[in-house]
This record gives structure tokens, C-alpha cells and sequence, in this order.
């Protein structure tokens, strides 16, 4: 008897609790360290039974956030699945009619009835002011012995036309190269952000970074080889894969309609071709390229060269004297007002300190110079320079083993001291790393960084002001749900959105 006691228990416990939001945190708060919590069973549209409270988070209208809940018991129906399902209405109490859905979900099949899964959902929120708005999340099992599953949060919108952003003139495109976000091989597609509401247009199909079947002769694109010309054409070093060969070599270009073949044959001799760089007036000029060449005594420095615009290499115009210790290549830029190259280099040997130098390269005189960065309280791993006023700049997570935030810090190449815009303590709010960089990210007064809500799990493209370090606007990347979509080597350009 006490057996079919405790089973029976158990059945009405997982029969009772099925769906949470927890970013932004529901009505009453939530409970989800076990599956069938009470908090999460709100049967009763449209909101369940639980009193509205005024709303501590805002949204900004026109952006896209991700929201974070969770399916805490699964009830597939085998033939018909069910949704879950995430829409908003005006107001405190809206009915049902008022609703308006923000993004839909099919039902899975989990087999175990008392699994718990996450999900961070993209939603564009709507562009109006809104004091008082509820957001809500359903779970329509389509089962007849099952009800539909609620629970609603308060929040709050801003019109962003009230909301000073970059882009607000309806120029700004961000460019990346997407892929799926998984261990499969899956091929890199060149694609568009709009930095407005993080929505994410793909444009063409390229190949794969790594390839062991199917067509021949496909172009990829290295990791971390691209440039942009004030021109807003964008630059990428390549080549094409046939078979299990990568054969790297090629340039190629976007400006904005087509994918072009601008040189090839450009393997070095010798080294490794590691950074392009641009001189913002690449029509004259063409672009910088940056070598890293190794000795026999496992010493390496760097050699700066000129891709000219009818494609052959100059140089080497500057090279840096060979040494053993920072042999890490992290970024480089170059000055159109001091007309000189800045090459960043970390200490392989100390990965827990990041010790760092930044060389600075002269291609007129071939005279080279460098300096320790001072590390001790702002690390980071690349900068960007305000052509106009000649400043670096960087976005640094602070020291290795503590999170206190994001801070915008400026970069002294003659001294090597790195010093905050403005201490801005973030917390934990967004996860500690050095990932995020964005090719000549400093647009309209910003410079763009992409960060990761750890609240959500979502990737927000983050707008710091060059004035006093604020991130002054996020949006959410659309890249799916539960970030199925990796993007990566993101590029801006100040081009018509």
C-alpha cells in the first residue's frame, strides 16, 4: 500500500508543474531545481492566477532579446505534437484576444516525461512605449488529457527613437560568416546583421573549413583574414578545398553585390600570412598584410607587407627583431594619422597573466619600435584604432581570473599604459571571455562588441561609448534557438541598411 502511496504521489507531482519563464522572471518568481515544481503549472489563461507586479525589466522596441524558459515536464503527443509558444499584449490584465505572438516552437519528443529543457528564444520586441506590458510563455501540449500552460512576466518597452544608438541615420551593416553551431561540418555562409534588431539575412553559400566529401573546389575563408576599405568594400583572404586539401592563397572581395576573386597565388614563400590590415583607401594604397615567420631557433617575428590594388606584394616594409617569448599573434592596425602599423603580440609562456607588447612598424623608414602593455589590471586580445583623434581602443573583460565586467579602455602605444574610459562594473551580467571582437567596430561615436548574457545564453551586440564607456545599447543576434547558429569573423561597415 505505502508503494502505491509514493507512486501515485509522484504521478500528481509530475502531472502538475510544465512550463517557467526565467529571463525575464515570471509572475511570483520560479522554482525549477526539480521537474513538476508548482511554480511552473499555471493552467488558467491567459496569465494563470498569480497577481501582476510593476515591471522591473524594460526592453528597448525594435530590438531583439532573447528570452529564456523552461519546458519543466514534457508531454508529447505522438501524432499530433504541441507548441510552445511566446507572445506579448499591452496592459496588466490583456485577455486572450489581446495577445500577439512573438515566435512559435514545436513540441519534442523526450521519451522521459520529467525532462527539463531550457530554451533561448530570439523575439524582436515590438517598437512602441509601453509603461506597463506582458510578456508570456505557453505550452500547448495538444493532448486531451493535458491543459494549456501558462505563465506571464511584467515588463516595460522604450520606443527606440527615444534611445541614441548607432544607425539611427539607417546606416550600419554588420557582416559575418555563419555556420551551424554544432560539431557536423557545415558550410560558411556569408551573411548581413542588422544592428538594429540583430536579424540575420544570409547572402551567399560559401564551402567548408574542413572538408571530407562532396563537391570539389569549394572557396573558405581563414579565420580571422579579413579587412574593410572606407569604400565599405570587404576584403578576405582564402582559397579553395578539393578533397582534403585546403589550398590557401586567394583574395577575395564583397562590395556589397557580389563575391569576387581579387588575387591568387599569394602563399608566402616562407611564414604564415596571419592578419590583413586596411588603409582605409584601398583604391590608392590597397592593403596591408602581416607575416609571421619562425627561425631555427623557434624564434618568430613579424614582416609588414603592401598588397597593391592590382595585386602584387611590396616589402617586406618593416620586420620586428626575432624573439622566442611573444610569439602569440593577437591583432594589427594600421594609422592613417600617424601612418603606422600597431602588431599585438602575447607571451605564450605566461597564459595566466597575458603579458603582452605591442610593436609599432613604420613602412616609410622600416623603423620598428615596441612596448610592454601594462596588463595589470585590463587584459584583453584586440584593439581598434578612431582614425580621426588616432586612439586605440580596446573592450577588456579585466584580469583572468576575476569578472567584474566589460570596460572600454584606451591604449597608449608609446608608453604601453591601457586606461579605462570610465569604470563601468557590469558584474556577472555578461559571461567572462575574449571572444566578442568585431573587425573596425568603432561606428558613429560606438565601439561594437559582441557579449554573452549569461542570464539567457543569448549574444548581444554591445554598443560602448567611445564617450564614457557605457554600453549604450544592446540587440540580441537572431541566431536561433539555443544559439543554433554560429557566427563568427564579424565585420563592420558604415554601409545603407
Amino acid at each position: 500500500m505505502r508503494t502505491a502511496i509514493v507512486f501515485l504521489l509522484l504521478c500528481l507531482t509530475l502531472v502538475s508543474a510544465h512550463v517557467c519563464m526565467i529571463n525575464p522572471v515570471q509572475r511570483g518568481g520560479f522554482n525549477i531545481g526539480q521537474p513538476g515544481d508548482m511554480s511552473c503549472f499555471q493552467p488558467s489563461g491567459p496569465c494563470g492566477k498569480v497577481t501582476p507586479s510593476i515591471p522591473k525589466v524594460q526592453f528597448i522596441g525594435g530590438s531583439s532579446v532573447s528570452i529564456l524558459f523552461q519546458q519543466n515536464l514534457n508531454h508529447y503527443n505522438v501524432g499530433n505534437p504541441g507548441k510552445l509558444e511566446l507572445s506579448w499584449a499591452q496592459g496588466s490584465n490583456p485577455q486572450e484576444s489581446d495577445f500577439q505572438v512573438l515566435a512559435t516552437l514545436p513540441d519534442y519528443w523526450a521519451h522521459n516525461q520529467a525532462q527539463q529543457t531550457n530554451f533561448s528564444v530570439p523575439v524582436l520586441i515590438p517598437n512602441i512605449n509601453c509603461a506597463w506590458c506582458t510578456l508570456r510563455v505557453i505550452y500547448h501540449p495538444f493532448k486531451p488529457t493535458e491543459p494549456i500552460f501558462h505563465n506571464c512576466a511584467d515588463i516595460s518597452i522604450v520606443s527606440s527613437a527615444t534611445v541614441p544608438r548607432p544607425g539611427q541615420d539607417g546606416k550600419g551593416v554588420l557582416y559575418g560568416l555563419t555556420s551551424s553551431n554544432s560539431y557536423d561540418a557545415s558550410p560558411q555562409t556569408l551573411s548581413s546583421v542588422n544592428i538594429q534588431n540583430g536579424v540575420i539575412t544570409p547572402i551567399q553559400e560559401l564551402g567548408y573549413l574542413y572538408k571530407t566529401q562532396g563537391a570539389d573546389a569549394q572557396i573558405f575563408l581563414e579565420d580571422g583574414m579579413l579587412a574593410v576599405s572606407s569604400s565599405n568594400v570587404i576584403y578576405f583572404y582564402g582559397g579553395t578545398i578539393n578533397g582534403n586539401a585546403r589550398n590557401a592563397g586567394s583574395l577575395y572581395q564583397y562590395d556589397g553585390i557580389s563575391f569576387t576573386t581579387k588575387a591568387s597565388n599569394m602563399q608566402p614563400e616562407n611564414g604564415t600570412w596571419c592578419s590583413l590590415i586596411s588603409h582605409y583607401e584601398e583604391e590608392k594604397r590597397g592593403l596591408g598584410i602581416l607575416k609571421q615567420i619562425g627561425n631555427s631557433d623557434y624564434e618568430f617575428s613579424y614582416e609588414i607587407y603592401n598588397l597593391t590594388p592590382d595585386g602584387q606584394l611590396r616589402g617586406p616594409l618593416a620586420s620586428t627583431i626575432p624573439n622566442d617569448t611573444f610569439v602569440n599573434f593577437f591583432w594589427a592596425e594600421f594609422s592613417t594619422k600617424f601612418q603606422e602599423y600597431y602588431v599585438f603580440a602575447g607571451d605564450e609562456n605566461n597564459p595566466f597573466l597575458l603579458d603582452a607588447v605591442l610593436h609599432t612598424l613604420n613602412p616609410i623608414s622600416g623603423q620598428v619600435t615596441n612596448v610592454s602593455l601594462d596588463v595589470s589590471r585590463f587584459t584583453f586580445s584586440t584593439f581598434s584604432i578612431d582614425q580621426q583623434s588616432g586612439i586605440l581602443y580596446a573592450v577588456s573583460p579585466g584580469l583572468f581570473a576575476e569578472n567584474k565586467g566589460f570596460t572600454l579602455v584606451k591604449i597608449d602605444p608609446r608608453t604601453g599604459s591601457v586606461t579605462p574610459v570610465k569604470n563601468v562594473n557590469q558584474g556577472s551580467k555578461y559571461a567572462h571571455n575574449y571572444a566578442g571582437n568585431v573587425y573596425n567596430p568603432i561606428f558613429q561615436g560606438y565601439f561594437m562588441h559582441v557579449l554573452t548574457d549569461t542570464s539567457t545564453g543569448g549574444q548581444v551586440l554591445a554598443a560602448f561609448s567611445l564617450q564614457d564607456g557605457s554600453i549604450a545599447y544592446t540587440t540580441a543576434l537572431e541566431l536561433g534557438v539555443n544559439r543554433k547558429m554560429a557566427l563568427n569573423n564579424l565585420v563592420m561597415t558604415s554601409r545603407q541598411q
